[in-house]
């Protein structure tokens, strides 16, 4: 009976104010214990904000999802997924073309640093720079050549080279330069710099990957 009670107790508050802090209902039910409450939070499906340090709750049944799996009541974000590095994973899958930190940031409304190199060290997502900024994408895009090669030609950043220099002369000077530094895709600043090559990041990646020059070695 008296688990009915402050069930019905946390309902009618959280029903009333749609979120909650959950120190609140802490404080509402003091005479019980922590643990009991959130354990009957879990039991009436509560969910818990990705926001504000995951400090309010709302019931399963109030929050109505955006596309991406979002809600916002007063600023405060909840998601259906079961944390924030999956609501990450979820919106950069529906991104093939990329995503960059920044938009992340404006769409989950917090700073998704911590996160974002949690899912880079689980090689979960990529990271690949076009032009000036660095997109997000998913990991079967980056461990897919063609499609990889498509993303580049699709975010056409900072597209210069010297038009007087042909194609495979280009090709030429990033195999040697491949080849003589052992300089892989990620080092591809430093390589550019070294050599003094007149292209964007973008168009060295997308010859080294269109001429399969990493994994041939030679012309």
């Amino acid at each position: 009976m008296q688990k009915i009670y402050r069930k019905k107790k946390i309902h009618q508050m959280i029903t009333k104010h749609k979120i909650v802090k959950i120190k609140d209902l802490i404080s509402l039910l003091k005479e019980h214990h922590e643990k009991t409450i959130r354990r009957d939070l879990q039991e009436m499906q509560g969910m818990v904000s990705f926001t504000h340090k995951c400090q309010f709750i709302t019931l399963s049944s109030i929050p109505i999802f955006d596309d991406n799996g979002i809600w916002f009541y007063e600023n405060v974000g909840f998601s259906k997924f079961k944390n924030s590095l999956e609501l990450i994973l979820s919106i950069i899958e529906k991104s093939p073309n990329g995503i960059s930190r920044e938009e992340l940031s404006n769409i989950l409304k917090i700073n998704i640093g911590q996160q974002i190199q949690k899912l880079l060290s689980k090689q979960q997502l990529a990271r690949v720079k076009v032009g000036r900024k660095y997109l997000y994408i998913p990991a079967h895009i980056a461990s897919n050549k063609n499609k990889k090669l498509k993303l580049l030609r699709i975010n056409q950043f900072e597209e210069y080279y010297d038009e007087t220099v042909k194609t495979e002369d280009l090709v030429a000077i990033l195999n040697m330069a491949l080849l003589e530094a052992q300089i892989t895709l990620k080092d591809l600043d430093q390589l550019i710099k070294k050599y003094s090559l007149k292209m964007s990041v973008q168009k060295a990646e997308e010859i080294i990957l269109k001429y399969d020059l990493l994994s041939k070695k030679s012309l």
